[in-house]
């Protein structure tokens, strides 16, 4: 399963940097042009806090009609925020030196997924907790 949605994510990347006018070739799970190239591996594709963000929602007390949208939600931002990082990442690998990519990619662009999906999670939580006690006060 690594191996398809990997290369899902270089041809989305891939795609996405066309349409801001760079000479993209894929191939695999590197996306590369005659200015730089990124090889999107595990990590590198918003998995792990895209399993958090599903675990929370799940094992969320709420009622179960309400984890719908903050699974499809959460899931959502955190794929487009995974686009941002991937074509982000390529401009860095560009305009910056090779330690000011190592910096973006493995610390700030790894905190900020984990941030992302607890806050994903947490505002979702806000909204489901005030559906449930609403839908238990209609009852009463």
């Amino acid at each position: 399963m690594v191996p398809p949605y990997l290369h899902f994510w270089a041809k989305i990347s891939g795609s996405t940097l066309e349409m801001f006018g760079e000479n993209m070739t894929v191939s695999g799970t590197n996306i590369s042009s005659p200015r730089y190239s990124v090889n999107i591996k595990r990590g590198c594709d918003a998995f792990q806090p895209s399993i958090l963000l599903v675990a929370a929602v799940l094992a969320s007390p709420v009622l179960a009609w309400t984890k719908l949208p903050g699974l499809v939600f959460g899931l959502l931002v955190l794929m487009v925020m995974n686009l941002v990082r991937v074509v982000s990442l390529f401009y860095i690998g560009i305009h910056f030196s090779a330690e000011t990519f190592d910096i973006m990619h493995h610390d700030v662009w790894q905190l900020t997924f984990i941030l992302l999906a607890i806050l994903a999670w947490a505002l979702w939580a806000l909204w489901a907790a005030d559906k449930t006690a609403s839908r238990q006060h209609a009852k009463s």
